[in-house]
Order: C-alpha cells, then structure tokens, then sequence
C-alpha cells in the first residue's frame, strides 16, 4: 500500500497515512480528496493519493519547546531561600539554599 499525503485546510502539508487511514477519513467525512490514482477506486471512493482536511487543525504543538529533564529546577516546596533581582524590566530568580 502507498502513503497518501495529508493537507491542511491552507494547503500546507502535516504527514502521511495509509490508503486504509485515508479511506477511513473519507468515510467520516473529515477530509476531501484532492488528488487521486486515475482509472482505481476503493468502492464509491476514488483511491487517494492527496487529501485536504475540512477543518483546520492547529499545529504550534509540533514545535513547542519541551523542558530538558536534566535542566529542571528543584520544586517550590524544597526551596528555602529564593534571591530576586532585575534590570531594564527583567527578573532573574536564583536559587541560595534548597532544603534536602
């Protein structure tokens, strides 16, 4: 089986499914074919190869920053002291003694 590409509703592309996935998205109406095999069908579905969702799917998720495990800082409840300072409209937060 090939894969079929997945489009956005702004035509941007997000990944790649299977014909079986596409199919299924078809069949629950959450996207349209926009691109299809000439001369195949898969029932009353033309055999995708592209495909465009109907609704818009939001994707800032995909490249969030997520927190590295080995740069986390102590948690607020073994914190004894905490020194606060800034300039020019920022604050820093720096650790002087954590409880064990």
């Amino acid at each position: 089986m090939s894969a079929v590409i997945v489009l956005n509703t702004d035509n941007t592309a997000l990944h790649t499914v299977s014909v079986q996935h596409a199919i299924r998205m078809l069949v629950r109406e959450v996207a349209i074919v926009e691109e299809a095999r000439d001369g195949h069908r898969i029932g009353p579905y033309p055999w995708p190869l592209v495909l465009r969702l109907i609704r818009y799917v939001k994707t800032t998720f995909l490249y969030a920053r997520t927190p590295n495990a080995t740069s986390r800082a102590p948690e607020p409840s073994r914190i004894a002291e905490i020194s606060v300072y800034g300039s020019a409209g920022r604050l820093t937060f720096q650790i002087i003694r954590s409880v064990k």
